[in-house]
């Protein structure tokens, strides 16, 4: 009995990721704001709960999306930092209708220059979306798309990655405690290489 008081005690304390997104998007301004630094404080840990809890028509989805920004860019380290900062600062309009989301994501490429790779692993076309933006920065071009199409993003291996929301968060990536072999490093170069392609077949391969 006192150990489950204890325990119970601690939970109180120490709430879970998907309690402070509750919280977060339900809880008052005073409530939120508090869950929202309980959430940054775990960095990408918190990601998969905020996903999860990401509904549409849910509270405060402007803040949440805000959020999962900061979390990614974070993550994302100095490695990524440029990339963040042109998908905050960078201003684009689209007009598309009825688009394969990888018609829309070979716009972005070529107007906003970044590195952007649609997961080879989808197993098949999506369908076409409509997506009439003016304006507007283009992070907000991205998560628009991946709202209508079912995808989310991340900074993976040097590019940003579009894949399906369980694929990307589903369990978190175990740091690997030893160094890459020179072989290994070789072809994780050349597998991220391939991802930056300019043909659909040899970043698909």
């Amino acid at each position: 009995m006192i150990a489950a008081a204890f325990l119970l005690l601690a939970a109180l304390q120490d709430p879970s990721p998907a309690d402070l997104a509750r919280t977060f998007l339900y809880g008052t301004d005073p409530e939120s704001a508090r869950a929202r630094e309980g959430l940054a404080s775990r960095g990408p840990a918190a990601i998969p709960a905020l996903i999860a809890a990401r509904k549409p028509g849910a509270n405060r989805a402007e803040a949440l999306d805000d959020l999962l920004f900061d979390l990614k860019a974070a993550a994302a380290g100095d490695a990524g930092r440029p990339l963040f900062e042109k998908l905050r600062k960078f201003k684009l309009s689209v007009d598309m209708q009825s688009a394969p989301p990888s018609a829309i994501l070979d716009y972005f490429r070529e107007i906003g220059g970044l590195n952007l790779v649609l997961d080879p692993g989808l197993s098949a076309e999506l369908p076409g979306v409509d997506l009439i933006l003016a304006d507007v920065p283009f992070r907000k071009a991205l998560e628009g798309l991946c709202g209508r199409a079912k995808l989310d993003y991340d900074f993976r291996c040097g590019v940003l990655l579009l894949a399906a929301p369980e694929r990307l968060w589903t369990a978190a990536i175990e740091p690997r405690r030893t160094p890459l072999t020179d072989e290994e490093t070789k072809k994780a170069r050349g597998c991220i290489a391939d991802l930056g392609s300019e043909s659909p077949k040899t970043r698909d391969q």
